[in-house]
């Protein structure tokens, strides 16, 4: 699927981009939105991929027949890859509690799209749209340390400066 993205003239790049229209428009996807696209591809063909967050990353997961692998712009890539790249221990949070390198369901899915409007949202100044958005990411996978730290952000921004502590606490 990711030759095919690369056939058609899209780029697999890192931007600062969070929303996929315009990653599409622009025939540019980063790491989250490439693996949107993929992930809705392999929808619709019944294979069994996840996304899965690493620290500022995401890449999708095989979880059908034989062994587990990530596949990262195309490229087969090992859990131990991330834990060394992101100097993540396999056994300490973030990555035990299921912050990271876990493969994420359908909700949890849906809750990195809302994840990535919410920082949009926050960058047009529409805090409390970009607090609306991180509810619902918080409410489809509690934990979503982003999602915690950039309501976090919004509040201290509106000035609610106790929530925020709370909400960079529990990030």
């Amino acid at each position: 699927i990711y030759e095919e993205l690369e056939k058609m003239g899209i780029e697999l790049i890192y931007q600062n981009d969070t929303l996929l229209t315009q990653n599409l428009l622009g025939k540019r996807l980063d790491c989250d939105s490439s693996s949107f696209v993929v992930k809705g591809v392999g929808h619709e063909l019944d294979l069994p991929l996840a996304l899965v967050l690493a620290p500022e990353h995401a890449f999708l997961r095989w979880g059908g027949e034989g062994e587990p692998f990530n596949i990262d712009y195309g490229t087969i890539r090992s859990d131990p890859f991330y834990l060394n790249k992101y100097r993540l221990e396999r056994e300490k949070p973030p990555v035990s509690n299921g912050v990271y390198l876990k493969s994420l369901s359908d909700n949890g899915f849906l809750g990195q799209v809302f994840s990535n409007r919410g920082v949009a949202k926050k960058a047009k100044g529409d805090l409390d749209g970009a607090m609306a958005d991180y509810d619902t990411v918080i409410r489809l996978n509690p934990q979503h340390a982003d999602a915690f730290y950039n309501r976090g952000i919004a509040k201290e921004d509106k000035g609610d400066l106790d929530g925020a502590i709370a909400d960079y606490n529990t990030a």
